[in-house]
């Protein structure tokens, strides 16, 4: 039987995660996931694609609080932050209105990153909604990349690692590719037919894969790049994208909820539905 082998959470986008047991799933995504961003004095969301340095900062989250501390040991409370300044913030195409945090905590976090950064919380569901061009109209998201659940196969990640030694690189592991959730699954690359998935007791969409950056060649605790460039140079011979509409190199599945309720380590995955045709993938 298929099952779930990780849940993670990543309370503020682009920083550590945190590693779960259970979670609870709402519906733009899990319980605390990505409810919080760093921005930059334009209001635009930065990332490690811009800041590798992010990768070092980890979370802890304590009842609503959320705890940053940085490779020094530094630690950063950040109280829940409900009700603060509203601010329209930019992330991709979005323009979506958050609550900043206090101006001393914005100015340790930017002594933390040596940057100048704010940080902004997502007080409501439905003040952002993933993109309809593959989710259903008006589903709420977080401040994910795209949509509320990330979703990858360990076989898949295998099948990765099969190419990447054969160069005589060092193989990667799941969490450069920052997942919510990560399956035991028996056959690589078969996310690419999902067309609806189940999971405990909960049914999801999975609808559209995900394309990779420049993220997934940083280790996730130090920041530091891959010098072979890997995993991207093994994804660009295996998993080019030629759907339409989506360019880049593939590697997990963007998942939407259609109820809420619980996520646990432990629980059977089933596909219920598959599409027609995979989505295409080439050279």
């Amino acid at each position: 039987m298929t099952q779930v082998i990780a849940l993670n959470i990543y309370p503020v986008k682009s920083l550590q995660g945190i590693v779960l047991n259970s979670s609870t799933l709402e519906l733009p995504g899990l319980r605390h996931d990505r409810r919080y961003m760093i921005i930059d004095r334009e209001n635009r969301f930065v990332t490690q694609r811009e800041l590798p340095a992010m990768a070092t900062i980890k979370t802890q989250v304590s009842k609503n609080n959320v705890i940053l501390q940085n490779d020094k040991g530094d630690d950063l409370m950040i109280e829940s932050s409900l009700g603060g300044e509203k601010v329209t913030v930019t992330i991709w195409q979005d323009e979506v209105v958050a609550s900043l945090v206090r101006a001393e905590i914005n100015e340790s976090l930017s002594d933390m990153l040596s940057a100048d950064l704010r940080l902004v919380f997502m007080e409501k569901a439905g003040d952002r909604l993933a993109d309809e061009t593959y989710a259903k109209k008006g589903k709420p998201v977080s401040f994910a990349d795209g949509f509320p659940v990330l979703i990858a196969n360990e076989a898949s990640l295998t099948a990765l690692n099969d190419e990447i030694t054969s160069e005589d690189h060092e193989s990667v592991d799941m969490a450069r590719f920052r997942a919510n959730i990560v399956i035991d699954g028996d056959m690589a690359w078969d996310e690419d037919s999902w067309k609806v998935v189940k999971i405990g007791n909960i049914i999801f969409d999975a609808v559209k894969p995900c394309t990779r950056c420049i993220v997934t060649t940083r280790d996730q605790t130090s920041g530091v790049g891959d010098e072979n460039n890997q995993p991207i140079k093994a994804l660009s011979k295996l998993r080019r994208s030629k759907a339409d509409g989506i360019r880049g190199f593939l590697f997990g599945v963007n998942l939407v909820p259609r109820e809420v309720g619980e996520v646990s380590v432990g629980d059977s995955f089933e596909v219920l539905e598959r599409r027609d045709e995979p989505w295409p993938v080439g050279l």
